[in-house]
Parts: C-alpha cells; structure tokens; sequence
C-alpha cells in the first residue's frame, strides 16, 4: 500500500508538473497521469482502512488524516486529467467543477508539501 501511494504520488506529481503546469497536453502524458493518480488512489484506501483501527507502533494525531489528503489530491487531478486524455471533452463542467476540483487539488497538495516541511499534515 505504501509503495503504491508513494509511488504513485511521486510519478503523479511529475506528470502534473509536466501535464498541467508546462501545459504539455499530450494524450499519452495524460493516460499515464490517470493511471498514476489511480495507483496513488487505491494505495491511499489501503493506507485507509489500515487507521481504521491502527496497531499501537502506527504513528496517530495529524498523520491520521493523511490518507483523505491523498485521495482528495489523487482524485482531483484524476479528474482535472480527464479531458486531457481525451476522455472528456475540453470545457467539461465549467467554472464550477474547476473550482471544487482547485480546492481538492489545493487540499491535497498543501498538505502533502507544506505538511511535510512542517513535520507533520
């Protein structure tokens, strides 16, 4: 579960990066960002339901809602990606879904780079 979120995680970051902020939107580029996201996604569910009841050496406080941040990230960009590979079309769902899918990515994000820097989520 780790090494799928983690993994996951990086490689979606990366594609994100190249996908969305240098605007590379390539049909290639974008089915391998859904599939990354997705991977990050299930990793972040068994990552999930192993805090539903963690064992006692499992780190609590802030870090249990991590798992919600990462799939808040992972499906987001899962959905902002959709019309890049072409699954959707370009303007789908207007102003309205980019701004519920920019405060999930916003979420996600902040959590995971600010958080980290910051010693915790």
């Amino acid at each position: 579960s780790h090494v799928a979120t983690a993994g996951g995680a990086v490689a979606s970051v990366v594609l994100a990066i190249l996908v969305h902020g240098f605007g590379l939107h390539n049909r290639v580029l974008g089915y391998a960002l859904l599939l990354m996201t997705a991977v990050m996604f299930v990793g972040a569910v068994f990552v999930y339901r192993r805090r539903l009841n963690p064992p006692a050496r499992l780190s609590k406080g802030p870090w249990m809602r991590l798992p919600k941040s990462l799939m808040a990230f992972s499906a987001s960009f899962f959905l902002v990606t959709l019309p890049v590979a072409g699954i959707l079309p370009e303007h789908f769902g207007g102003w309205v879904l980019v701004a519920i899918l920019g405060l999930g990515v916003l979420w996600g994000v902040s959590e995971l780079f600010f958080g980290m820097t910051w010693g915790g989520p």
